[in-house]
């Protein structure tokens, strides 16, 4: 008998690790497939409007970052998937610094410490980049990085816009184009504060601090503002209703919830 129970054990074992099997060929293939049709269609694709080929543009490259990080996940040799995860977030936030290190670090006054003769000013000056990025809290750092690279890929994307350093007029039309493919005041603030920061990091001119900027943050607030809209208040008729829907016979939980609505409708009546 115990040995029947266990060819029976071992056939479901078998079947599962089958069926996990099938299951990764099936993903695997998938992820080919789609890998393939997009690689087809990137280049010859052509978008109706310019905002959908940025979008596209900066959804690919997060998407490129996911794989990388994936299979960075699969290569290390960890005891904990938690660690493995935080490997990941570490190796995409360096991929990150060394890409705003290009910009930022480059421009202003760091040349002038990269050109130090003093060997321990010049070991000071290598030191600066990482303190200065730590003047902010990791996850704000992340996503002012984040709003960077949406300004980095707009940027690149038209004719005479550098990236950085960030020219006023640019930064309002680029405000100007958040506001109409987000309709969100907070990627507006998050862009003017991010980019800000990063000037500070250069020591170059204040963007948020521009008058033509506040006056177009403050715009695109009102405009994006989104109306306060008050609930309709509760009358003695929709009350009657939902007595009268309850019924002769009604449970008691819905009696219950009946009296609480009647004695709030009561009490609030009197002020």
């Amino acid at each position: 008998m115990s040995t029947e129970g266990e060819k029976m054990d071992l056939l479901l074992k078998n079947m599962q690790t089958m069926q996990e099997q099938m299951k990764a060929m099936q993903k695997g293939q998938e992820e080919t497939c789609m890998r393939l049709a997009r690689q087809s269609h990137k280049d010859s694709y052509v978008f109706k409007k310019k905002g959908n080929e940025c979008q596209f543009k900066a959804k690919e490259e997060v998407k490129e970052r996911l794989e990388v990080a994936d299979g960075y996940l699969d290569r290390v040799e960890a005891a904990s998937g938690k660690e493995q995860l935080d490997l990941a977030k570490k190796e995409l936030g360096t991929r990150l610094k060394k890409e705003i290190a290009e910009d930022v670090f480059a421009s202003g006054v760091w040349p002038l410490l990269s050109n130090l003769e003093d060997p321990e000013l010049r070991r000071l000056a290598k030191a600066l980049p990482a303190t200065v990025l730590g003047s902010r809290a990791d996850s704000t750092t992340k996503k002012y990085l984040g709003a960077y690279q949406r300004w980095k890929v707009w940027a690149d994307a038209r004719q005479g816009v550098p990236s950085f350093p960030v020219h006023e007029r640019h930064l309002v039309l680029y405000l100007q184009h958040l506001s109409e493919s987000t309709g969100s005041k907070a990627a507006v603030e998050e862009a003017v504060h991010a980019l800000s920061w990063l000037h500070e990091l250069a020591w170059l001119q204040q963007l948020g601090g521009s008058p033509l900027v506040k006056c177009m943050v403050d715009g695109l607030k009102r405009i994006l503002a989104k109306p306060k809209v008050r609930k309709e208040p509760v009358t003695a008729d929709m009350l009657k209703a939902m007595v009268e829907a309850a019924g002769p016979d009604p449970p008691l939980s819905e009696v219950r919830l009946l009296a609480v609505c009647l004695v709030a409708f009561a009490g609030f009546l009197r002020w």
